[in-house]
């Protein structure tokens, strides 16, 4: 595996934010690391980073405390909704490449970046169409092969079909399944991602169409908007969480930003507005970190937040 040493470029981007809900911590720096860098995820402790090159094919894991970058999976796509599953394990679905496009093969597999080995989940196989991994509202993984859903159990790292009475909290095409109990998304229309907030009271829904980004409560089982155009979203902490809103021309992006968002107060704020450049993929840790790429480079900063009530 080759490892790399990184080094932190500071950004000249003075931030004021409008609001007084948000406040900047640290500025937008950039994270100096070799190729081209897309879709990062910060890992649950906030020290680890996983992005993916062109078209999401592999996936490397950058060390924020030792600064170095290793590739742990070179497999096509592999970088396209992946999960890490605790601090050490990412849960990946990928197509191992092979002479014959035709042979290519689709799989889920278990990574683990400290002893670089790898656990299969779904075996690789041509046969395999997997859709979404998605997690649901108890923590465990929803996988979706063909016409099957079946629960991923972390603990004996096994897949096993979706029985009736489990209330997993999943979505499949316009509805939101518990146990027995469905909702539907408004307009009937499709749901594209899902996200729970970490006290699994409420859940971040992308829909197909605007407006786009919605909060779904599990409670009321009712939608509220939460952004007419807001895309990838994700939880800091049970309040508060961010978002990226992109324009295109329906070949190619044409400007991109991060906004932060409070359930509670309702208020938002466009953190990338003075930045200069599209800003996509944001994902965020709970002490308020925040990373998004632009133009293959990736970038960090932090929010100030609030002591806990």
């Amino acid at each position: 595996m080759k490892r790399i040493a990184f080094f932190l470029v500071a950004l000249s981007l003075s931030q004021t934010l409008q609001g007084q809900t948000f406040k900047i911590a640290q500025e937008i720096r950039r994270l100096e690391v070799p190729g081209f860098v897309l879709g990062p995820v910060y890992s649950p402790d906030g020290k680890h980073i996983a992005f993916s090159g062109p078209k999401y094919d592999g996936i490397s894991i950058l060390d924020l405390q030792s600064g170095r970058v290793e590739e742990v999976c070179s497999d096509l796509g592999a970088g396209w909704g992946l999960r890490w599953i605790d601090e050490c394990r990412l849960l990946v679905r990928a197509t191992r490449d092979a002479a014959d496009p035709r042979d290519r093969a689709m799989g889920v597999e278990l990574i683990h970046i400290g002893s670089r080995s790898e656990t299969p989940v779904v075996p690789f196989e041509k046969s395999n169409r997997i859709e979404v991994l998605q997690n649901n509202v108890d923590g465990r993984i929803v996988i979706q092969n063909r016409n099957e859903t079946a629960l991923f159990d972390l603990k004996s790292v096994k897949a096993k079909n979706l029985q009736k009475g489990d209330n997993p909290g999943f979505f499949k095409e316009s509805t939101i399944t518990f146990g027995n109990r469905t909702f539907k998304a408004p307009e009937d229309r499709t749901i594209l991602a899902m996200v729970w907030s970490p006290n699994g009271e409420r859940a971040l829904v992308e829909l197909m169409g605007r407006p786009s980004l919605h909060l779904f409560s599990r409670t009321s089982g009712t939608f509220q908007i939460a952004a007419a155009n807001g895309e990838r979203p994700c939880w800091i902490n049970d309040d508060l969480y961010v978002y990226q809103e992109t324009t295109d021309d329906g070949h190619s992006v044409l400007s991109g930003d991060i906004y932060v968002a409070s359930v509670g107060s309702r208020e938002r704020e466009n953190l990338t507005a003075s930045f200069g450049l599209i800003a996509q993929h944001p994902t965020a840790t709970q002490d308020g970190g925040i990373i998004f790429s632009s133009e293959g480079k990736l970038f960090r900063m932090k929010l100030e937040l609030p002591p806990p009530r």
